[in-house]
């Protein structure tokens, strides 16, 4: 049974209800109902409490919702995240960087506020524009390669329940070569 009430005893008499419940795991958890009225936050504490034990019969997933709520952060949220994950693989700040400004060009271009959002439509559209712009095959590839490479870790980290940008395909850099290099002969 949740219980509700106000932390500060007597001086505390307009201040916000708390609820105590069990979670799903039967752990006690205490949370604030962000409310003045003890009726809304009565509701509110029956509702965590209905949920709890929904989770604890298996009716709701919580490895399924705890992706749901990842899933509705900001994309710069889990910019941050993949920074440091990049950074800890021992990746140089460069190629941080670029992967980091690449993503974001996207995000902005295909109107992305939460991961959820990713979708492989805003990708292709984004990649026709490229390539109509006159960019490289290789510049098309490397803008393509960090957002897939972004999504991937997403959907790998639970972050979103599968890889929305699977089905991208990268240009192949070789059929549109702006700068042939060779290799250096041993008397140059």
């Amino acid at each position: 049974m949740a219980t509700v009430f106000k932390r500060g005893g007597r001086g505390n008499r307009s201040g916000k209800y708390y609820i105590t419940y069990r979670d799903h795991t039967g752990r006690r958890v205490t949370r604030s109902a962000q409310t003045t009225d003890k009726a809304a936050a009565t509701r509110i504490a029956a509702k965590l409490e209905a949920d709890a034990a929904l989770r604890r019969d298996g009716v709701i997933d919580p490895a399924l919702d705890a992706i749901g709520q990842e899933s509705r952060r900001s994309i710069d949220e889990h910019l941050r995240d993949y920074r440091a994950k990049l950074k800890a693989a021992g990746r140089t700040s460069r190629h941080i960087e670029d992967t980091i400004r690449y993503v974001q060009k996207i995000a902005a271009v295909a109107q992305w506020q939460t991961a959820a959002d990713i979708l492989a439509d805003a990708v292709h559209r984004f990649a026709g524009n490229l390539q109509e712009q006159g960019r490289s095959a290789r510049t098309v590839q490397a803008h393509l390669a960090a957002v897939k490479a972004f999504s991937k870790w997403l959907a790998q980290n639970e972050k979103l329940p599968r890889d929305p940008l699977a089905s991208v395909g990268k240009p192949d850099p070789k059929a549109d070569r702006r700068h042939v290099r060779r290799m250096l002969l041993p008397k140059e």
